[in-house]
């Protein structure tokens, strides 16, 4: 069933995530959860970047999605050219509207990259 992933979680009615999780600066752009209804809080970290909804157990386990960090897209010569960094937000948009991830977690990846 679509968003299943999301379905493990309990659904609160509070945003219940650690304190690095901010509202986008685009917060309209993003489509709400189809499952507790709320926008998606962002948190982006040295080495990836992740949404937060009120899909969760508690502050550390919870529903999210995920993209590439800058370093993982960082080319041999040192360039960074493929890096969308508007790709979170098209990730989250597209599962909201498929139940399909784009970008899996890096826990999650079959193809060697992190």
């Amino acid at each position: 069933m679509k968003h299943d992933d999301a379905r493990k979680y309990d659904f609160k009615y509070t945003y219940d995530l650690i304190d690095d999780y901010t509202f986008p600066t685009n917060k309209e752009d993003w489509l709400d959860c189809p499952v507790c209804g709320a926008k998606p809080k962002t948190w982006l970290f040295d080495n990836g970047r992740s949404t937060g909804c009120k899909c969760h157990n508690n502050k550390y386990s919870h529903f999210s999605i995920n993209a590439e960090c800058i370093m993982s897209c960082q080319e041999n010569d040192g360039h960074t050219r493929n890096y969308d960094e508007d790709s979170l937000r098209l990730n989250w948009n597209h599962w909201v509207k498929t139940g399909e991830i784009i970008f899996p977690h890096a826990s999650l990846r079959t193809d060697g990259r992190y």
